[in-house]
């Protein structure tokens, strides 16, 4: 039988959103398992949800996000955002026992297909024709039922760029506990915090503390770029909890070296020129862009010296303007970078500026949505605790200079120093990801100094590593367009029902022998992660077979 996909799983949905709303629902649940759920993150979700009911532990978005990160799995669901949608789902018209039943019902009707394919392919090889004929009129009878479910060997191929999931290990320290705190009480999304939290006190603590990698000195100067689905991706809103703090470690900072606005680079040169006395002034500098987007429309214009002046800033922090009118220059800067942006803008500017292109792999892309809906705002927090740390770790900071990594810590980023040195990501999501092993280097030292610690440690580059893996996948999710290619997925739809397919038959059928040997060999590359292959020994030529991982919901990650 040909069985269609679902137009929408309701009930699925449904009956998670009522425990995920009120944990009281799964007592009455206690007929659902699941293998009830077709859908395989569907099944996932559930057996967290009874696995924190068993341990007496309350239901909410952070437990059950918690507990399937640690165990892994919230990556595989879709990220965090799965269950904040899961929890907005219910309908006001329904309750969750109709939901149930009709999980139930659709559970029953799956599995009564299933022996009726099992007694009609027995009757067949029996030849049993009645029986064979009075099963088969029997299942036509159910398919209009059977129709609005998955097929149970049905593997969904998604196209679309996963959202990244921000790991427990980015949460490292202070910032780490300011953002937990901050959270609960704010629509924006944690990386989004605690990313303008780090750039915020990067800049605050100054030039002074450096790491040296050969002859090059990196600054805890951090040029952070906030990304949303679309202007109500709340990429701005967690920004006031962060400037309050800030504000309390140092005030004249905020009043004073908090600027927007940039429309030039001879405009950000004037803020920061040395003086003709030989006095030294703050050369601190904190660029606000809420709209980061007229910014990048400045740097496309013919002659703008705004992008170079900006690169110089986060690689030397030395700048010049070499106008005749009033030519001056601006050592010891020490400019960061806070910008917000949408997607859909993003991307535009990108395909059309190159001259973006080597500002931006000196920035972090951080991916922001609205994580909840809190229409009175978020409650007063008292911070006394935290400011009263970050006061004493930015003054300490700002009276250090070079900065070591421990042996351990050496040994760690040996390790690890090749992955952050791939240079097989392809595209444009290779160029804005190429200063990886930089940008952990200035993110490791930042940690280190807000913790107060002599030397660089293991725990901070691996806190500093996992910020970075949210913002690899972040510019992703913000330039790339589908995560396989169009010949690609042919390939995909071609396998997904799991069967084993022959190569011979994919390029006669899907591609009308027209596909080149090395096209084929380039699929089979990008989908390594999600297909499994098979070569059969024949009379002739080996025959090759491919077929879909069991199981899993094809997506995966370069």
């Amino acid at each position: 039988m040909n069985r269609t996909l679902p137009a929408s799983l309701d009930a699925e949905k449904g009956v998670l959103c009522s425990v995920l709303l009120s944990s009281a629902c799964l007592d009455g649940l206690g007929h659902i398992s699941r293998e009830h759920f077709h859908h395989p993150a569907h099944g996932t979700i559930w057996n967290a949800l009874v696995e924190l009911r068993d341990k007496s532990v309350p239901i909410d978005l952070v437990t059950v996000s918690q507990l399937m990160a640690d165990k892994n799995e919230l990556q595989h669901i879709g990220g965090p955002q799965v269950l904040s949608e899961l929890q907005t789902f219910l309908p006001t018209s329904l309750n969750v026992q109709q939901y149930a039943s009709t999980l139930i019902e659709k559970a029953k009707t799956r599995q009564v297909i299933k022996v009726c394919d099992e007694i009609q392919k027995e009757a067949y090889e029996n030849q049993t024709r009645p029986i064979c004929d009075l099963i088969s009129n029997f299942k036509e009878k159910l398919e209009p039922i059977a129709s609005n479910q998955y097929q149970e060997d049905y593997i969904p191929i998604i196209n679309e760029i996963p959202k990244p999931v921000l790991a427990e290990a980015a949460l490292y320290g202070i910032a780490g506990d300011i953002v937990r705190k901050i959270e609960p009480e704010t629509e924006s999304h944690p990386a989004a915090i605690l990313l303008q939290l780090l750039t915020g006190l990067g800049s605050l603590i100054g030039r002074n503390p450096y790491f040296l990698v050969g002859k090059d000195r990196h600054h805890v100067n951090i040029f952070t770029t906030i990304v949303g689905d679309s202007s109500k991706g709340r990429k701005g809103t967690g920004y006031g909890y962060v400037r309050e703090i800030l504000s309390c470690v140092d005030q004249n900072w905020t009043k004073t070296r908090v600027m927007g606005g940039m429309a030039s680079g001879e405009g950000i040169v004037a803020q920061l020129k040395d003086s003709e006395d030989g006095e030294v002034s703050d050369k601190r500098l904190l660029l606000m862009e809420g709209e980061l987007a007229q910014a990048f429309q400045v740097m496309s214009r013919t002659g703008s010296t705004l992008s170079a002046t900006l690169r110089n800033a986060w690689d030397l922090g030395f700048l010049n303007n070499m106008s005749k009118g009033e030519p001056a220059k601006a050592t010891d800067c020490h400019i960061s970078l806070i910008g917000h942006i949408t997607k859909s803008e993003l991307r535009k500017l990108m395909s059309q500026n190159d001259a973006t292109n080597g500002l931006a792999n000196r920035i972090l892309w951080v991916h922001s949505e609205r994580t909840k809906y809190l229409s009175d705002g978020g409650a007063d927090l008292d911070f006394t605790r935290e400011i009263n740390t970050l006061v004493l770790a930015v003054e300490k900071s700002r009276m250090r200079q070079r900065i070591e990594r421990s042996e351990n810590a050496r040994a760690y980023w040996n390790e690890i120093y090749p992955e952050l040195s791939r240079d097989d990501v392809p595209g444009l999501w290779g160029s804005v990801t190429s200063r990886a092993e930089a940008q952990v280097v200035r993110l490791s030292l930042l940690l280190t100094l807000l913790d107060l610690s002599e030397k660089i440690e293991v725990e901070h580059i691996n806190a500093a590593r996992a910020i970075w893996d949210y913002c690899f996948y972040s510019a992703r999710w913000a330039l790339v367009e589908n995560l396989y290619s169009e010949n690609a997925m042919k390939v995909l739809e071609s396998i997904q029902n799991g069967e084993w397919v022959s190569h011979s038959k994919i390029q006669k059928e899907v591609f009308h022998n027209h596909l080149p040997e090395k096209e084929w060999n380039r699929i089979k590359k990008e989908l390594k992660d999600v297909i499994r292959v098979r070569v059969e020994s024949t009379a002739g030529r080996d025959k090759t077979l491919i077929a879909l991982v069991a199981n899993q919901p094809v997506r995966c990650a370069i």
